[in-house]
């Protein structure tokens, strides 16, 4: 959208803020490239993803899994 002007007939219901990108693109302050999917690590909070991306996409943020137990049983402990 910041490259191609055809769709701004159709986009004005758009926020301001991407206006204001497509202007600094136009003005070449700015470039925009493009990102892959295997890329887009913010899909790990909005999508639902297959269990091989989202592996691959919080081992990438560095998030590891944390196993805990939230029971735990009167007998072994002593009161």
């Amino acid at each position: 959208m910041c490259t191609n002007p055809v769709f701004h007939n159709r986009s004005k219901h758009i926020e301001i803020y991407y206006h204001f990108v497509r202007e600094k693109v136009e003005q070449g302050l700015l470039t925009v490239r493009y990102v892959s999917t295997q890329d887009q690590y913010a899909d790990i909070f909005t999508k639902a993803l297959g269990s091989s991306l989202f592996t691959h996409f919080r081992d990438k943020l560095n998030v590891r899994t944390l196993l805990l137990s939230l029971t735990w049983d009167i007998k072994d402990k002593q009161l």
